[in-house]
């Protein structure tokens, strides 16, 4: 009985040193790897350090300037004068997105309603009506946006009716 227990055993013990020697190659391996990607961050550290990259987190970003907020506004308006929809399309989502709380940013939300009503999209340009008055209650172009809403539904209402 003991004979074939250790006869049992040894081949155990035999895997068991097996796979303790694999592992230590690999804990080897993996402490190499290691090694070499600390050398490699303290590289990359000490040359973002020589080019002065340390001070780029303190500097101050400037506000943009009406004059650029307004420049860019009218970029997007020119896009209209070639027909080129989409483009305007983009250009004024990309305006509100890039100054949500200029004073121009519910024209440019309106704009795009507008668009989607002459692409025949009245369910985009419900959504942007419904954005302007959601996120400019204070609007001057609130009651334009209330007047066209009730046109767009109003059309959804005869279209449900014709069917």
């Amino acid at each position: 009985m003991i004979l074939s227990l250790l006869l049992v055993a040894s081949p155990l013990e035999d895997q068991r040193q097996a796979l303790e020697f694999q592992y230590e190659i690999r804990l080897n391996e993996v402490r190499a790897e290691l090694a070499q990607a600390q050398a490699e961050l303290a590289k990359t550290k000490k040359e973002l350090l020589s080019c002065g990259s340390e001070e780029v987190p303190n500097q101050k970003i400037k506000a943009p300037s009406k004059k650029q907020i307004q420049k860019s506004y009218q970029d997007a308006l020119r896009l209209l004068d070639g027909d080129k929809w989409n483009d305007a399309l983009l250009a004024f989502e990309g305006f509100v997105r890039t100054y949500p709380r200029s004073e121009l940013a519910d024209n440019a939300v309106l704009m795009m309603a507008r668009i989607y009503e002459i692409q025949n999209e009245s369910l985009l340009a419900r959504g942007e009506l419904q954005r302007l008055l959601k996120e400019y209650p204070k609007s001057e172009r609130r009651k334009e946006a209330i007047t066209s809403l009730r046109r767009i539904e109003g059309g959804f209402l005869h279209r449900s009716e014709g069917k």
